[in-house]
């Protein structure tokens, strides 16, 4: 027999006690200045509600980094808050309510913000939701003007807008404090279709003329169409055919044989008429029944099976599809199609995300198991944060690539609240660039656009990303300097752009590459129906943004995302 002795060294407690960067969701902006200890939080004028939250429609989530171990919460929250009063804490070094009692430690870490904590603004102020108990509790704007300052007393008075953050050591011993500082934009005068499709064919929409076009499969029938619609962030659609439109209407159909004018509008009222042609693809000419021929020998590059690679925007783009494919980045939609102008859909770069991700960390991970082993992390019966990843897509493992990326703060959902991440909706420019930069770990340190010709059309919440992925060399843009923000990502941008952030990322992981030679016939991506022939971009040089492998239903010929 043998004894053995178990010794159990209990670590320091971490020091840090400092906000590190700050993201939101939702159409929201929220970054931290290090410089000058400010967080700011950037709200479209729309989700100002007055007088009550009506619904979750605006709610937003904050997601702060801060130190290890460390804590944060509002000054209102922590334990029997009282403002700095310069008066009679005059030479105090500690606030009145610093204390490292358990029992307060215990509702301080009930009382604390996580990237769960759902916020809102109703008449100016920013607010925190409970979903569970249904409490308001107000954030900003809570001194009383007078004697209330923030304990930082260069920022004096704690007024309308303001809060002071307090970020906490993990074992309580001290704090930083910090300024919130809300601030409601002015309403916005943008508005776009970001997506069109009719019926399953995605029309190309041209932003700057407002006009989309859509050419139908031979056994369409233009006079009886479904449409589904998807605008800018803070748009809305005011008509199609001068018929209210209702989005929830899936059974609706239009007759677009003579055209259709559409009407959006910007969240500050101004309106703008899209007017929608079709045109129905000509009866193909019979052809004679060729001679069999036998089937060619597959080669050891998984991208040589794929016959409409001819159809990327450019060779350099090509090269870099190319290098996705015969690393296992991405798949194509059938066995032969990569189909490089369809858009791609969330989940779908959720999904080629994880893929790549695990390639890189997992040395066990390859081509030909990496998505049995998301299923094995996340198997079925799995409770996911977002309950419609699974019934939209039927994919066990796509709603586990969903699941992973988010706890490894790569993506986040459209709704927390509503447990939704949107699946199926395209995935945008701008989007994709946030995703980029959180997975290779780029640090955002300024949201200067003003180089980009088009960077007024960059949301506020994703500014900063957009100028780190620029400067990173992973979205290069159009040839005329344009970056189309929110826009839809196409597969052969996704493509490129996967490329280069796994390039970079590759030289921060100690594991090797995947091994470059999958099965000699993979399994397509599920999507059986190829794409018919899209037409050939009119710009050849878009800037690749993420595409997400599987699409169950390719968008046959999507619009030029650039």
């Amino acid at each position: 027999d043998a004894t053995y002795y178990i010794t159990v060294v209990k670590d320091k407690f971490a020091t840090g006690d400092a906000l590190t960067a700050g993201n939101a969701n939702n159409g929201v902006n929220a970054r931290v200045n290090q410089a000058t200890k400010i967080l700011n939080v950037e709200v479209p004028a729309s989700y100002d509600w007055i007088g009550n939250r009506n619904s979750d429609k605006y709610d937003f989530n904050i997601d702060l980094s801060a130190s290890e171990g460390a804590l944060v919460i509002d000054a209102i929250q922590d334990h029997r808050f009282e403002f700095f009063n310069p008066i009679t804490d005059a030479g105090t070094e500690v606030p009145k309510n610093f204390t490292t009692l358990a029992l307060v430690k215990q509702e301080q870490n009930v009382a604390q913000w996580t990237k769960d904590t759902t916020f809102f603004v109703k008449d100016g102020e920013l607010y925190t939701f409970d979903a569970l108990t249904g409490i308001e509790q107000q954030v900003t704007g809570m001194g009383d003007g007078i004697n209330d300052n923030f304990y930082n007393q260069q920022w004096g008075k704690v007024e309308s807008k303001q809060a002071e953050i307090r970020v906490y050591n993990e074992d309580r011993t001290n704090f930083n404090t910090y300024k919130l500082q809300l601030t409601i934009l002015p309403q916005s005068d943008f508005a776009e279709i970001t997506s069109l499709v009719v019926d399953e064919t995605t029309a190309t929409v041209n932003n700057e003329t407002r006009t989309a076009t859509v050419e139908l499969p031979v056994d369409s029938n233009p006079e009886a169409v479904r449409l589904r619609i998807a605008v800018s962030n803070l748009g809305s659609i005011v008509s199609v055919g001068g018929e209210p439109f209702d989005a929830n209407d899936a059974n609706k159909t239009y007759d677009i044989s003579k055209g259709i004018q559409i009407v959006i509008k910007a969240e500050n009222g101004t309106e703008f008429t899209y007017t929608l042609t079709a045109g129905v693809a000509p009866t193909p000419t019979p052809t004679a029944t060729p001679t069999a021929t036998p089937t060619a020998t597959p080669s050891g590059d998984p991208a040589d099976r794929y016959t409409d690679l001819d159809k990327v925007s450019n060779d350099s783009m090509r090269a870099e599809v190319i290098k996705a494919l015969n690393l296992g980045l991405m798949n194509g939609m059938t066995s032969t199609t990569f189909v490089p102008k369809a858009a791609m859909q969330r989940y779908q770069f959720a999904l080629v995300i994880a893929r790549a991700d695990l390639l890189l960390s997992d040395e066990n991970a390859n081509v030909s198991n990496v998505n049995d082993k998301l299923v094995e992390m996340y198997p079925a019966g799995t409770e996911f944060t977002f309950t419609d990843v699974l019934p939209a897509t039927n994919s066990q493992a796509a709603a586990a690539a969903v699941q992973y990326c988010y706890e490894k703060g790569y993506i986040d959902g459209t709704s927390l609240a509503k447990k939704e991440f949107s699946p199926k909706a395209n995935i945008t420019r701008e989007q994709a660039a946030k995703i980029m930069v959180k997975w290779t770990g780029l640090q955002v340190t300024s949201e200067d656009l003003s180089n980009v010709p088009d960077g007024n059309k960059v949301s506020p919440w994703a500014r900063g990303f957009m100028k780190a992925a620029i400067d990173a060399g992973i979205f290069k843009g159009n040839p005329d300097g344009t970056i189309n923000p929110t826009g839809p990502l196409t597969r052969e941008q996704g493509a490129c752009i996967l490329v280069r952030a796994y390039d970079q990322k590759a030289e921060q992981e100690p594991t090797p590459d995947p091994d470059p030679t999958p099965d000699p016939d993979p399994t397509p991506d599920p999507d059986p129906t190829p794409d018919p022939d899209p037409t050939p971009d009119p710009d050849p040089t878009p800037d690749p943004d993420p595409s997400p492998d599987p699409d169950p239903t390719p968008d046959p010929d999507p619009a030029p995302a650039e």
